[in-house]
């Protein structure tokens, strides 16, 4: 039987808000901006893109909870609906946290090439290219909507510039 999770308070919402979730918002979309281009060379490059899709895979988790938040006991991890009750969210913000039909796809893919060493990564050998724009727009909208649902109050939390500077 699984220990029922215990909500953080609204001040450590703040608190991960302000420093943990702005940053892995802002390091997404400043990564997802470079997607593409080659700047640095070869090696930075390739590190860049590996850090956009870090950040891109906590973001889509903490969007889309692989387990039930209300029953997530062990874990301490934070999810949008500790921040904002779905039956309060704006609409678009509601449909666009259906789960879209690429999620566990790229979910996997995520985790087999970059989080876990796995036998997967010899598949992924074969075609070791990542066309993510699509996955990047709906991170980009779902991240606009959850700025703009949050109250007023919380939303000041979020800091535009954490994740220009070292965490």
């Amino acid at each position: 039987m699984s220990k029922l999770r215990i909500k953080p308070t609204q001040n450590q919402l703040d608190q991960m808000l302000h420093k943990h979730l702005s940053f892995e918002i802002n390091r997404f979309s400043l990564a997802s901006s470079m997607w593409g281009k080659r700047t640095f060379g070869s090696l930075p490059d390739a590190m860049i893109r590996e850090s956009c899709l870090i950040h891109m895979r906590l973001l889509i988790d903490f969007f889309y909870p692989r387990i039930d938040p209300e029953k997530a006991g062990k874990f301490e991890d934070v999810f949008v609906t500790d921040y904002i009750d779905r039956t309060q969210m704006r609409r678009e913000f509601q449909e666009l946290l259906i789960e879209p039909p690429w999620l566990q796809d790229y979910r996997n893919r995520l985790d087999w090439r970059l989080a876990h060493l796995t036998m997967k990564r010899i598949e992924f050998e074969r075609n070791p290219y990542w066309q993510p724009e699509k996955q990047f727009e709906h991170l980009e909208r779902l991240i606009t909507e959850f700025l703009l649902s949050l109250p007023d109050k919380t939303r000041s939390q979020y800091d535009p510039q954490r994740g220009n500077q070292s965490h």
